[in-house]
């Protein structure tokens, strides 16, 4: 049957538009023509978009975590600033195919927020493995069972 992995971050991205229509798609509860959303991953050449699951991935929910599925890409604009864009991400799906770090290592390149981003838990771990971002590197805060923390580079 197979275990569930919770995704939850939330973070400023780059205006690159490329990613921010993918993503778009990717979060949107409206039906995308699958022809043209594997048009749209063409200009990342990236393993995440060779996985089975990456298009609904960020919309993928089930009853083994409170709360529900809930991702969003938007735009706030204030005034006289550029305007800043902003990607939420709440999704929980079986990772066979280590989609959460896939779609981490696809996506760091555009994340401009520095620190704290969310976290990852997979069903069984009573403690999230915390997401943060230092330096343009994906760095992960794990609480271990002997009661050790431990900083590490994410999976990549």
């Amino acid at each position: 049957m197979g275990m569930f992995t919770e995704l939850n971050i939330a973070c400023q991205i780059k205006p690159v538009m490329e990613v921010i229509r993918m993503l778009d798609k990717m979060t949107s509860t409206t039906y995308y023509h699958l022809s043209d959303m594997i048009l749209d991953r063409e200009p990342f050449n990236h393993p995440f978009f060779k996985t089975q699951k990456w298009k609904e991935m960020l919309r993928s929910d089930s009853l083994y975590f409170s709360g529900r599925a809930d991702s969003h890409v938007f735009v706030q604009k204030f005034r006289d600033c550029d305007p800043v864009y902003s990607l939420n991400v709440r999704c929980n799906l079986k990772n066979y195919d280590d989609e959460v770090e896939l779609f981490l290592d696809w996506l760091k390149p555009y994340i401009l927020t520095e620190g704290f981003l969310g976290y990852s838990r997979y069903e069984e771990d009573q403690w999230p493995t915390l997401l943060f971002m230092e330096n343009g590197e994906l760095k992960s805060y794990t609480h271990n069972k002997d009661k050790e923390r431990s900083w590490r580079k994410w999976r990549s």
